[in-house]
């Protein structure tokens, strides 16, 4: 079956509420886009190094927030195909090892690692490291799917119909763009120049995933621009380690963040009242 099958496929089943069959088709299709951008080869480290090529896209698809180049999941035990332990594994490893390759063979993603339904402009990650856990947003499948349309080797595809890629929040009305796929296949650079004039945070959380007394409990990440939180039985908690990650310039934008979603609720009530400023 061709890439862009796969890629439809993946859409039709996510509206269908078939999550783990559109996340199946979405890890196949990458499997074929990784074949043609590097020239016929296969494997699970070429379908590692693919994901990785294309951090930007996963970490915009994912909300954007997370660091995923550099995070590194070192308390999240996984084996390789030759049950060698990865030391330091990254999300690339995860996705391969836990989605793909259990896909492929036709087997259940284990309870640990599966996906978090999302809001329209919030998602969740949630780490338990004592019950080898991580929990992500179901955006990964989107976030798989962008890389598969946007890669430069997929511009000669050509498909019909108005299957479209939304990022940020259309809700929140957070730099809400729609690509109409069928306008995007293979549109790398110009998807590349629009995600680095959004100048997404991007925080490593190597030190919060590493540690079991800090990774008890629900990442959450307010879509765009990365308002990011470590949740404690449902309870704000920022540990001094968090703090020392976060630099002043990412406090003032979490900041405005806030600021601004709360001016949006304001407006909404004084609308809905017939109020003006």
């Amino acid at each position: 079956m061709k890439i862009e099958k796969y890629v439809l496929y993946a859409i039709d089943a996510f509206e269908r509420d078939e999550k783990d069959v559109a996340l199946m088709h979405a890890c196949i299709a990458v499997d074929g886009t990784a074949g043609k951008l590097f020239k016929g080869k296969l494997g699970g480290s070429i379908y590692k190094e693919t994901i990785r090529q294309y951090w930007w896209l996963v970490e915009a698809f994912l909300g954007g927030g997370i660091n995923l180049r550099d995070t590194k999941w070192r308390a999240i035990k996984l084996s390789s195909k030759n049950a060698e332990q990865i030391l330091e594994p990254d999300l690339a490893d995860i996705i391969y090892h836990i989605f793909r390759c259990n896909d492929a063979h036709g087997k259940e993603i284990p309870i640990p690692f599966e996906l978090l339904p999302d809001e329209d402009g919030i998602c969740s990650w949630i780490i338990d490291v004592d019950n080898n856990s991580v929990r992500m947003p179901e955006r990964i499948i989107w976030a798989l799917l962008a890389i598969s349309v946007f890669c430069q080797v997929n511009k000669d595809i050509k498909t019909a119909g108005d299957y479209f890629l939304n990022w940020g929040s259309d809700l929140l009305g957070i730099r809400f763009k729609k690509f109409i796929i069928k306008e995007w296949w293979g549109q790398e650079q110009r998807a590349k120049s629009f995600f680095i004039a959004q100048k997404l945070i991007r925080i490593d959380i190597s030190d919060l995933v590493a540690n079991p007394d800090l990774a008890e409990g629900e990442i959450v990440y307010l879509g765009d621009p990365s308002h990011i939180q470590l949740i404690k039985n449902k309870e704000l908690h920022l540990s001094e380690e968090q703090n020392d990650t976060l630099d002043r310039s990412k406090y003032f934008v979490m900041a405005a963040l806030c600021l601004l979603i709360l001016i949006i609720i304001i407006t909404m009530i004084l609308k809905l009242t017939g109020k003006n400023f």
